[in-house]
C-alpha cells in the first residue's frame, strides 16, 4: 500500500489546482448564468504575465505573484464583464457559448502573437523543502497547494453563505431587479463576480505552470479538465465541485501506477479521464436535472434569409471555374483547400443554423472521416468514390452518439458534452497509430483522373455545389421547417405535440455524414491526413470562424472558408500578419456572435443610404478558438 501514498499525495496537488479552477467557473456560473468556455485562456494570460513579471523583468516573486494575481487577474474579468458579457444580458445561450469560445481564441492567438509560440519552463516560487514521513517524502509546495485548494472552498463557502454581498451575488442571477432593491448595483455585483472568478483561474494558472511549463495550449488543455469537475457539481454546488475535481486528480494520479506496465494505454487514458468522466455524465444524466440559468431568448436574428438567385450562384460558379484555370499552381492549392474547407463548414453550418445546437466535436467527426477515407482507399484498396461514401457512413454513429444528450440536454450542456466528446476523440483514438499514423499522420492517393491539382479543385468545386444543394433541400423540406421551428420557438412547438426525437437525431446524422464526408475531400486535397489537424481547439476555431462568415446560409460557411484559407494567401510571405489570423477572428466572432447571418448577413443588408443600421448592432463579441490552419496543433 505504501507503493501508492506518492501518487495518492501527487493527485491531491492535481486535484486541488482542478478544484481551485472548477470554484472559479462555478462562481461565475452561479452568479451570472454565463458559462465562461475562456476560463482556461484567462489562466493562461495571469500565468503569462507572472512568468514575464519574474523571469524576463526580475520582479521579485511576492510581487510578481500579488500583482499578476490580485491586478493582472481582477482587471481581466472586470474588463470582459464590461465589454463583453454585460452585453450578453437576455442573450441566447449559443449566442453566450459563441463569445466565451471566440474570447478564448482572442486569448489564445492574442498570447502567441505577444509572447510566441515556444513551451517556457517556469522555475518553482514555492519551498521544495520535503518532510520525510518514512513512506513518502512530503513536500512543503504540495501542502501549499493542497491548503489552497481547501482555503478557497471555505473561503468562498462562508462568503456566499454570511456576508450580504455574497447572498445578493447568489440572487442576481435570478432577479436582478430585487438585488437593486436590497441596495447593490447587479453590475458591481456582475464586476465583482468576474474579478473574483479570473482571480481563481489566474491562481489556478500559476500553480500549475511551474509542474507544466507554459505554452499557449499546455496550460488551457489542463484548465479544461476542471469542466468535468464544475459540471458534477451542476455549477452550482462548490462542495461537489470540489471534492469531483479532488476525485479526478486521484484517478489520473493512480492510473500510472495501475497501468505502469501498459505505456500505450497510460499516455492514451489517463488525459482523457476527465472527459470521458464529463461526456459520461452528461450523456446518461436524468433529464431535467442540468438546468440553464439565466437563459432568455432564441438565438438573436435568426430570421429566415432569402437565397441568392441562380443567376447569382451560377455567375459565381463560373468564377471558380475561372479562377481554377487562371491560378498559379501555389494559389490553385490554397484554392481548392479553401474549397474543401468550405465543405466542411457547410456541414457544420447546417447543424448550428438550422438547429442552434453548438457542436465543439465536428473535427473529431471530420477527422475520422478522412482517415476512414485513406485506410478505404489505401489499405483496402476501395475505389475512389466508393471511399468517400464509407468515410460518410463511417461517422454517422459519431453524429448519432452526440445526439443522444441532444434530446435530454440544455443547449449549453450539450456543448460541454460535444467538447468532452471531442477530447476523448483525441485522446483515445487519435494517438492510436494504427488508426491515425500517430505524429506522422497518413498519406492519402488520389484517383489517376484527379491526380493533378486542377483536376482535383474542379472536382472539389462541383462536391461543393452538390453540398449546398443538399442544405437547400433540406431547408426546404419539413424536417428543416420542424427543426427550424424547434429552435426558434421550443415551448411552443413542445406543445403542440410535435415529437423532437426524429428531426434531432436527423440533422445530427446528416451534418456528422457530410462532415465525414468532407474530411475525405481534405485529405485528398492535402494527400495527408495527421491528427494535428483536427484537435478540439480547432473545432472550437471552426465554430467561430463560422460564425464570421454567418451560419444563415451556405454562402455564409463558403466565405468564412475562403476568408481563412484563401484570404492570408493574399497577404502574401508577412508572418507578422499571419499570426494576426486567429486574435482577429476570435474579435469578429465576439462582434457578431448575436448575428447569426455573420459577415454575409451584414454585406447584404448594406445600403448606400443604410450604413447606421451597421454602425450598431445588436449583438455582443465573440472570440475565435484554437489552430486555423491544417498544420498548427490547436
Amino acid at each position: 500500500m505504501s507503493a501508492y501514498v506518492p501518487f495518492l499525495v501527487a493527485g491531491l496537488v492535481t486535484g486541488s489546482v482542478y478544484a481551485i479552477a472548477a470554484t472559479g467557473l462555478v462562481l461565475t456560473y452561479r452568479t451570472t448564468g454565463l458559462f465562461n468556455f475562456a476560463h482556461g485562456g484567462v489562466s493562461m494570460v495571469v500565468g503569462f504575465a507572472f512568468h514575464q513579471l519574474r523571469s524576463e523583468w526580475s520582479v521579485a516573486t511576492p510581487i510578481a505573484f500579488v500583482l499578476s494575481l490580485f491586478v493582472v487577474g481582477p482587471l481581466v474579468g472586470v474588463v470582459i464583464d464590461r465589454l463583453l458579457f454585460r452585453n450578453l444580458q437576455g442573450s441566447s445561450q449559443a449566442a453566450r457559448i459563441v463569445v466565451t469560445i471566440g474570447l478564448l481564441v482572442f486569448l489564445s492567438g492574442g498570447a502567441a502573437v505577444v509572447f510566441g509560440s515556444e513551451p517556457r519552463q517556469v522555475e518553482p516560487f514555492l519551498s521544495q523543502a520535503t518532510i520525510d514521513l518514512g513512506t513518502v517524502n512530503l513536500g512543503y509546495d504540495q501542502l501549499t497547494i493542497i491548503a489552497i485548494g481547501l482555503v478557497v472552498l471555505v473561503g468562498l463557502l462562508v462568503f456566499f453563505r454570511s456576508s450580504r454581498l455574497g447572498l445578493a451575488m447568489r440572487a442576481v442571477v435570478d432577479n436582478r431587479t430585487l438585488v437593486r432593491l436590497g441596495g447593490f448595483s447587479a453590475g458591481r455585483i456582475s464586476s465583482i463576480t468576474w474579478a473574483l472568478g479570473t482571480t481563481l483561474a489566474g491562481l489556478a494558472g500559476i500553480l500549475f505552470v511551474p509542474l507544466v511549463g507554459l505554452d499557449t495550449v499546455t496550460l488551457v488543455l489542463l484548465v479544461v479538465k476542471a469542466y468535468a469537475a464544475a459540471v458534477f457539481g451542476r455549477l452550482t454546488d462548490l462542495r461537489i465541485a470540489y471534492l469531483a475535481a479532488i476525485l479526478l486528480g486521484l484517478i489520473e494520479s493512480l492510473s500510472l501506477k495501475v497501468f505502469a506496465g501498459y505505456p500505450t494505454l497510460v499516455n492514451g487514458i489517463r488525459p482523457s479521464i476527465p472527459f470521458l468522466c464529463l461526456f459520461g455524465y452528461l450523456a446518461f444524466v436524468k433529464r431535467g436535472r442540468l438546468r440553464e440559468l439565466g437563459v432568455a431568448a432564441p438565438w438573436e436574428g435568426s430570421v429566415r434569409s432569402r437565397p441568392f438567385s441562380r443567376r447569382v450562384q451560377a455567375g459565381w460558379v463560373g468564377v471558380g471555374v475561372l479562377a481554377v484555370f487562371a491560378l498559379s499552381p501555389t494559389r490553385l492549392f490554397v484554392f481548392g483547400f479553401a474549397l474543401a474547407l468550405a465543405c466542411i463548414f457547410v456541414s457544420l453550418g447546417l447543424l448550428i443554423g438550422m438547429s442552434g445546437q453548438i457542436n465543439l466535436a465536428h473535427t473529431a467527426l471530420v477527422g475520422t472521416g478522412a482517415f476512414v477515407y485513406i485506410h478505404a482507399t489505401v489499405d483496402w484498396g476501395v475505389p475512389f468514390l466508393f471511399g468517400l461514401l464509407i468515410a460518410a457512413a463511417a461517422v454517422i454513429p459519431l453524429g448519432l452518439l452526440i445526439a443522444v444528450p441532444a434530446l435530454r440536454l440544455p443547449s449549453l450542456f450539450l456543448a460541454l458534452a460535444t467538447f468532452g466528446f471531442g477530447l476523448l476523440v483525441d485522446g483515445l483514438i487519435f494517438t492510436s497509430i494504427p488508426f491515425s499514423g500517430g505524429q506522422n499522420g497518413l498519406i492519402a492517393h488520389r484517383p489517376s483522373l484527379l491526380s493533378g491539382d486542377r483536376a482535383y479543385v474542379l472536382f472539389l468545386l462541383v462536391m461543393l455545389c452538390g453540398f449546398i444543394g443538399i442544405v437547400g433541400l433540406l431547408r426546404r423540406s419539413a424536417l428543416g421547417r420542424t427543426l427550424v421551428a424547434l429552435r426558434d420557438s421550443p415551448t411552443a412547438t413542445e406543445t403542440l405535440g410535435v415529437d423532437q426525437l426524429w428531426p434531432r437525431f436527423a440533422i445530427f446524422a446528416v451534418s456528422a455524414g457530410l462532415g465525414g464526408l468532407g474530411g475525405g475531400l481534405y485529405a485528398g486535397m492535402l494527400q495527408a491526413a495527421s491528427k494535428t489537424y483536427f484537435n478540439t481547439f480547432t473545432s472550437l476555431s471552426w465554430v467561430a470562424v463560422v460564425v464570421v462568415g454567418g451560419v444563415q446560409s451556405p454562402a455564409g460557411a463558403v466565405l468564412a472558408a475562403f476568408l481563412l484559407a484563401f484570404a492570408p494567401e493574399l497577404i502574401g510571405n508577412r508572418p507578422d500578419l499571419l499570426e494576426l489570423v486567429a486574435p482577429v477572428f476570435g474579435l469578429g466572432a465576439i462582434v457578431l456572435a448575436k448575428r447569426p447571418g455573420g459577415l454575409l448577413g451584414l454585406l447584404r443588408s448594406v445600403r448606400l443610404g443604410d450604413l447606421v443600421t451597421i454602425s450598431s448592432p445588436r449583438g455582443a463579441p465573440v472570440p475565435a478558438s484554437g489552430s486555423l490552419g491544417p498544420t498548427t496543433n490547436g
